[in-house]
């Protein structure tokens, strides 16, 4: 007789009541069905209590992503860009931004409502500064963002940021594989 596997995710459902990824969900508990990747979410709030969506992924990073993820790095190099030496799918460009690296965020309304909840506030290009936040936007929705980590002499931004599910890059804003023509700053206010 085989035994069949099951992953249990628990979380606070009566503070976060959606489900990302697949699996069934029985009062606090997520089961993960055999084979199925580890799936999971965490509670991600905005500062007015609004429950953001989002999915950890704890499996191995597909041949087909590790490639691409190769590939850019040819196409774009240092020192103009330069890749980190570990890739994990737990977290995207918006978790790395706005959840601290602890999962992913995909939903462009959810980007939308965390720069209104969390009190963000746009900044002009020319004051810009270490620590703001660059979103790249995309037919107005936000496509892709990071951290500004530094500020060249001549104004130029250097981003800290996640291509997918693969490596946090340091790059150029205009040196990565997003359109720079849309970024734009943002600060919390307070």
């Amino acid at each position: 007789m085989s035994r069949r596997r099951f992953t249990v995710t628990f979380y606070d459902a009566s503070r976060y009541t959606r489900a990302a990824g697949h699996g069934i969900v029985l009062g606090m508990a997520r089961i993960l069905r055999p084979g199925e990747p580890d799936r999971t979410n965490i509670c991600v709030e905005t500062r007015q209590g609004n429950p953001i969506d989002n999915q950890q992924e704890w499996g191995d990073l597909p041949a087909w992503y590790q490639k691409q993820a190769r590939d850019l790095k040819i196409e774009f190099p240092p020192p103009g860009a330069d890749h980190g030496p570990v890739a994990s799918s737990v977290y995207n460009c918006h978790g790395l931004t706005f959840a601290s690296r602890r999962t992913s965020i995909f939903d462009p309304n959810d980007i939308a409502r965390i720069i209104d909840e969390d009190d963000y506030g746009k900044v002009d290009p020319s004051n810009v500064r270490p620590g703001d936040i660059a979103v790249y936007y995309s037919g107005g929705d936000a496509e892709h963002s990071g951290i500004v980590i530094e500020i060249s002499e001549d104004g130029h931004k250097r981003i800290l940021s996640k291509w997918g599910v693969g490596k946090e890059v340091s790059h150029w804003v205009h040196q990565c594989p997003y359109d720079s023509s849309a970024v734009k700053y943002f600060r919390v206010k307070r």
